[in-house]
């Protein structure tokens, strides 16, 4: 094969990737969230996992965060329902910390080890954390229908000093605090106004091995999600946070900075790149031959 050949049949491999969907759109950015134990159900992975000493089972497990960096959509993965929670325990929110860090699994467990994290209280029944935990915002999901597929979100700033809805209200803390935060309350009077809304769709995959799973996807790209994106995908970090009331499982992930390419974008600019200096060497060694 000649050397053009071979220039030409490189950036046809990238075109092909491209063609192909192996140019990456929803990515897997889940994390560790850092509470894993052992082995098995406690252990570090996120599939077939849930916290230490926790219920185990597949309609317990949170599964997987996605980010479509195209479709600009947040879908997560679970065995759990989501729309109806798990006997009797109910879906939290999900909780969003753009460009910073948020306190998560051990770091968001009160105590001498973390003295900026103040120890949950008591309220009417229900226990509360006046720290935001470092996330940015918070999707506040209306839950409401357990049999419908589509539910409506507002999405609220979280500066220091909010109380949000911590885990495991039937327990007195610490159990389980490394799965917090829970759900958003503001406790402001008046409620403070939503920065955004949007739509959460619900959908019940194929069943595997595994069992039963369930997906919500949250849908960013209209005019109403520019408080994230701001017209534009965003130079930032995204770290993205749900559990559920009892914090049995929480569920992590990381979209990392979006000007940063893809892998398969690299692979392809790279392919692309040599395929294209294949062609000007044998052009310039055809010349040269003549």
């Amino acid at each position: 094969m000649s050397r053009f050949s071979i220039g030409v049949a490189v950036s046809a491999l990238a075109i092909l990737l491209a063609a192909s969907g192996a140019w990456a759109v929803a990515v897997d950015v889940t994390t560790p969230d850092n509470m894993g134990t052992g082995s098995g159900w406690y252990g570090a992975q996120e599939n077939q996992e849930v916290e230490p000493g926790m219920m185990t089972g597949q309609r317990w497990d949170l599964e997987a965060f996605f980010w479509d960096y195209t479709a600009r959509t947040l879908t997560m993965v679970g065995g759990s329902n989501f729309r109806t929670g798990v006997d009797g325990w109910a879906s939290g929110d999900v909780f969003l910390a753009v460009d910073t860090v948020p306190n998560y699994g051990p770091t968001a467990i009160h105590g001498p080890g973390n003295p900026g994290v103040p120890a949950p209280h008591l309220v009417g029944g229900k226990w509360y954390s006046d720290f935001n935990f470092g996330y940015t915002y918070a999707l506040d999901i209306n839950w409401g229908d357990a049999s419908a597929t589509s539910f409506t979100y507002n999405a609220f700033q979280l500066p220091p000093g909010v109380p949000l809805e911590v885990a495991d209200v039937a327990y007195a803390p610490p159990t389980n605090e490394g799965s917090n935060p829970y759900r958003y309350h503001s406790g402001g009077n008046p409620e403070p106004d939503p920065v955004g809304s949007g739509v959460a769709t619900w959908a019940q995959l194929a069943s595997d091995g595994e069992g039963a799973h369930y997906s919500m996807t949250f849908d960013f790209s209209g005019a109403e999600a520019s408080w994230l994106f701001n017209g534009v995908l965003p130079e930032m970090d995204l770290y993205t946070h749900f559990t559920m009331q009892c914090g049995n499982d929480d569920l992590m992930g990381l979209a990392p900075d979006f000007s940063t390419p893809e892998p398969m974008s690299m692979v392809m600019l790279g392919c692309l790149g040599a395929g294209m200096l294949a062609a000007r060497k044998a052009r310039q060694w055809r010349k040269a031959a003549k």
